[in-house]
C-alpha cells in the first residue's frame, strides 16, 4: 500500500466555543479521489477549510494535518501561505465569487504562476496559455484576456480549476464543484479531475452531498455526520453495502424521490407566446438568446425547463417573472398580459406569480427575522394589515410548509438549507399565487432534505391547485415534480412532452445527450 500524502489524525475544530468538527482521521493517497459525502452540516466544508487553514482566526484547532509528510501545525505562517499557495489547489462551488470580476482570467491565472513559481513574463503567458488548453478552454475559444462575466457557470469553474492546478499542487480540494452546473458540464468537470489524479497524480479530496456522483467519481469514500466520520471505505463497498443507518438512510433517499402524480385543470395559467429576447444595440452584434419559444401551463399542472449552461432557461424565467421584457412575444397570466398590464392591474397579475430560488440565503435580508421575510409580499395584496395580522398569516404559512409558526421571530442563519427553502417556500405562498417559478430550487440541498422539499412541493400543488415552472440541469429531479418537459438549446425548444416519455425515449440527440451525462447511482454500482 502506497504512503499516504495527506494524513488527518484526530482533527478537532471548535468555533466560538462550539464544538464543529470531533477527532476526525482519515487519508488520501498520491493519484486518489477521496468523496467526503455527507448531509448539509455534517462539517463536510469545515474539514476543507481546516485543511487549507482557511478557519475564521476564533477558530480553535486541535490534532495533526501533515502534507507529504511536513506537519502543517508545526509550520511559520509564511512557511505555511508557501506550502498551501503551491502544494494545495481549492476549488469551490461558486466561481464567480473565488474570481476577481476586474482582472482577466489570464492574469488571475498567472497571479499564482509569478507568487510561488517565479516565472518571468514571456514563461508565464506560455504557462497560462497551456493551462487554458488544458481544461479544455481553448479549444471553446477563450483566450486569457477574456474577463469572467463574459464566461458561463462552466467555464469560470475551469478557469477557477486552472488556477488551483497552476502550480502543480500535490493536492486539490474541491468543495461541490459541480453543483450549480448543468449534467454535461458536470460530467466534463467529473472527468477533467479523474484525469488530473490518474495522469499528475494529484491527490483529490471531493467534497459533495450527490452520492450519484460519489459513486461514478470517487475512488474512496468517508460519510460525514455531525462532525464525525461514521463510515470510510471503497466507494462501491460503502454505497452498496452501507453498515451505519445514517449512510442507509441517504442511499434510501435516492429510491425515496416522490412519484408526480397531478389532476392539471382545464383552464389555462400561463401562455408563452413566441417571445424572442435580444441582447446587444447593433443588429450586427446582437446575441438572441430566445428564439420564437411558446408553450402553455394549465392550472396545478407542473412544467420542467432543462438546458446546459446558456441554453435561455434564465432568460426565460425573468421574462415569465415579468423581470425582463422580451423583444418580441407575450407573457400572458390568467388571460392578461404581463407586459401591458399597469398599476392596480399589473400588481394583481403580480400576486398570482411567486419565485423560490436556488440560494434561499442569497434572497434573504439577513438582519430581517423570518416574520420579516415571509410577509414581504404581503405589499401586493393592496390593503393595510395590522401588526397582529401579519404575525398571523406568517406563522399560518410556516406551518403549512412543514415549520412551526413559533420560528416567526428567528433569523436565515438560525436554520439549515432545507429549513430556509421551506421559508423561502413560504414567502412564496403568502399571497396565495397561482403559480410558483423555481429556479434550481433543491439543487445545492442534500438527498434527504431534497426529497422533504419535493415531497412538500408536490402536496402544495395537489391540495391548492398550484402550477410550477421548475428549471433546472437536474434531470434526475425533473421525474418527481414536472408533468410536461421543455428541453432548451441555443434559445430554442428543441423537444417537448409528457416528462416520462422525453427522459424514457428522448427524440432529440441534444436531449439524449442530456439523459446520458446525469450521473447514475445504480448504473455506477453496476
Amino acid at each position: 500500500m502506497s504512503i499516504a500524502l495527506l494524513r488527518i489524525e484526530d482533527l478537532a475544530v471548535s468555533i466560538a466555543g462550539k464544538p464543529i468538527l470531533h477527532g476526525l482521521s482519515f487519508d488520501v493517497r498520491a493519484g486518489e479521489i477521496l468523496a467526503l459525502a455527507g448531509q448539509s452540516g455534517s462539517g463536510k466544508s469545515t474539514t476543507a477549510l481546516a485543511i487549507a487553514r482557511l478557519l475564521p482566526r476564533a477558530a480553535e484547532i486541535n490534532g495533526s494535518i501533515v502534507l507529504d509528510g511536513i506537519e502543517l501545525f508545526s509550520q511559520t505562517e509564511k512557511a505555511l501561505r508557501d506550502i498551501c499557495g503551491r502544494d494545495i489547489g481549492l476549488v469551490f462551488q461558486e466561481p464567480m465569487t473565488a474570481l476577481n470580476p476586474v482582472m482577466t482570467i489570464g492574469e488571475q491565472i498567472a497571479e499564482p504562476l509569478r507568487i510561488h513559481k517565479k516565472l518571468g513574463r514571456a514563461d508565464v503567458r506560455e504557462e497560462v496559455i497551456r493551462l487554458l488548453d488544458r481544461v479544455g478552454l481553448m479549444e471553446a475559444g477563450i483566450t486569457p484576456d477574456r474577463y469572467p462575466h463574459e464566461l458561463s457557470g462552466g467555464q469560470r469553474q475551469r478557469v477557477a480549476i486552472a488556477m488551483a492546478v497552476s502550480c502543480a499542487p500535490k493536492l486539490l480540494i474541491a468543495d461541490e464543484p459541480t453543483t450549480a452546473l448543468d449534467v454535461t458540464t458536470q460530467a466534463q468537470l467529473l472527468k477533467l479531475f479523474r484525469t488530473l489524479a490518474q495522469e499528475d497524480k494529484i491527490g483529490v479530496v471531493l467534497i459533495t452531498h450527490d452520492l450519484a456522483v460519489v459513486a461514478e467519481t470517487a475512488d474512496r469514500v468517508a460519510i460525514m455526520h455531525e462532525g464525525k466520520i461514521i463510515e470510510e471505505g471503497l466507494a462501491r463497498d460503502v454505497l452498496r453495502t452501507p453498515r451505519h443507518s445514517v449512510t442507509q438512510d441517504m442511499v434510501a433517499a435516492l429510491s425515496r424521490l416522490p412519484v408526480r402524480t397531478s389532476r392539471p385543470r382545464a383552464e389555462s395559467i400561463l401562455e408563452v407566446s413566441n417571445l424572442e429576447r435580444r441582447y446587444g444595440g447593433v443588429a450586427a452584434t446582437q446575441f438572441t438568446a430566445l428564439h420564437d419559444v411558446s408553450f402553455s401551463l394549465k392550472q396545478g399542472e407542473s412544467l420542467g425547463i432543462v438546458g446546459e449552461s446558456g441554453s435561455g432557461k434564465s432568460t426565460l424565467l425573468r421574462a415569465i417573472l415579468g423581470l425582463d421584457k422580451p423583444n418580441g412575444g407575450d407573457v400572458r397570466i390568467a388571460g392578461a398580459s404581463l407586459f401591458g398590464a399597469r398599476g392596480k392591474e399589473n400588481r394583481a397579475l403580480r400576486r398570482k406569480i411567486q419565485a423560490v430560488f436556488q440560494d434561499p440565503a442569497g434572497s434573504f435580508d439577513p438582519r430581517f427575522s423570518v416574520e420579516r421575510i415571509v410577509t414581504e409580499p404581503l405589499h401586493l395584496l393592496g390593503e393595510r394589515l395590522s401588526r397582529s395580522e401579519r404575525r398571523k398569516r406568517a406563522e399560518t404559512v410556516l406551518e403549512r410548509v412543514g415549520l412551526s409558526g413559533s420560528v416567526a421571530h428567528r433569523f436565515p442563519h438560525e436554520f439549515s438549507g432545507g429549513q430556509r427553502q421551506r421559508i423561502a417556500i413560504a414567502r412564496a405562498l403568502i399571497i396565495e399565487p397561482s403559480l410558483i417559478a423555481l429556479d434550481e430550487a433543491v439543487s445545492a440541498l442534500d438527498i434527504s432534505a431534497r426529497v422533504q422539499i419535493l415531497e412538500l412541493l408536490n402536496a402544495l400543488s395537489r391540495d391548492l391547485g398550484i402550477s410550477y415552472v421548475f428549471v433546472t440541469h437536474d434531470l434526475s429531479l425533473v421525474r418527481s415534480i414536472t408533468d410536461r418537459l421543455i428541453v432548451l438549446q441555443s434559445g430554442r425548444i428543441v423537444e417537448t412532452g409528457a416528462t416520462v416519455d422525453v427522459l424514457a425515449a428522448p427524440h432529440h440527440p441534444y436531449t439524449a445527450s442530456l439523459v446520458a451525462a446525469t450521473p447514475d447511482f445504480a448504473r455506477a454500482l453496476s
